[in-house]
C-alpha cells in the first residue's frame, strides 16, 4: 500500500545489526548476543549467528549480489545463502564500521579504533591506510569512501568535514 500502513515485527535488541535480503527474508539482532533470521516477513525468527564469535558493531548488514557482509570484532562475517549461515572471511580485523565496497568484490574498507583499514584481496590481508580524523570518534561519525581516487571522508555533526587522500596521487 505504498507505506500507508506499518506492521509490528516484535521486539529487538537496543542496538544491533539489521539487514534486508528480500521482501520476505530479514536479519536482525533479536537479543543483544545473537543474529536472527526471518523468512516469512518477520512473523517468526530463527537464530543464525551467536555474537560470542565476535560482537557485531555495525548496525547494517549489507547485501551485494546476494552475499551478506557484517563487520564484527573477529572480522568480516559473510553469509552466502541469504544469511542462513555465516563465516569469517579472511583474517580478523578490529573494525566495526563498514564494510565499504571498492573497485570489485575483493576491494573493501572498514573503520576501527586504529584507523581506516583497506583490503584488496577479500580480507586475507587488512592494512591501516589512514588514521582516524583528529577530534572525531570512530562512532557517531559518518564515513564515505571514493575507492577510485583513494579518498576517505568523515563528518560529525557540528564539526568540519574531513578528507584523507590515500595511496599514490598525481
Amino acid at each position: 500500500d505504498g507505506g500507508k500502513t506499518w506492521k509490528e515485527l516484535g521486539s529487538f535488541a537496543v542496538k544491533g545489526p539489521l539487514g534486508v535480503v528480500d521482501e520476505k527474508t530479514l536479519l536482525a539482532a533479536k537479543t543483544g548476543n545473537a543474529l536472527s533470521r526471518s523468512t516469512d516477513g518477520g512473523a517468526t525468527w530463527t537464530k543464525v549467528m551467536d555474537f560470542s564469535q565476535g560482537v557485531a558493531k555495525n548496525s547494517v548488514i549489507y547485501f551485494v549480489k546476494g552475499v551478506g557482509y557484517l563487520m564484527t570484532e573477529n572480522g568480516l562475517m559473510v553469509g552466502k545463502d541469504k544469511g542462513a549461515t555465516w563465516a569469517v572471511q579472511g583474517t580478523p580485523v578490529k573494525a566495526g564500521i563498514g564494510p565499504f565496497f571498492g573497485k570489485d568484490e575483493n576491494h573493501l574498507a572498514a573503520v576501527g579504533p586504529e584507523g581506516i583499514y583497506e583490503t584488496k584481496d577479500g580480507g586475507k590481508k587488512w592494512e591501516v591506510v589512514a588514521p582516524l580524523p583528529p577530534d572525531l570518534g570512530p562512532r557517531s561519525v559518518s564515513y564515505g569512501w571514493d575507492p577510485i581516487h583513494d579518498v576517505f571522508y568523515a563528518a560529525q555533526g557540528g564539526k568540519p568535514a574531513m578528507k584523507a587522500v590515500v595511496g599514490n596521487q598525481k
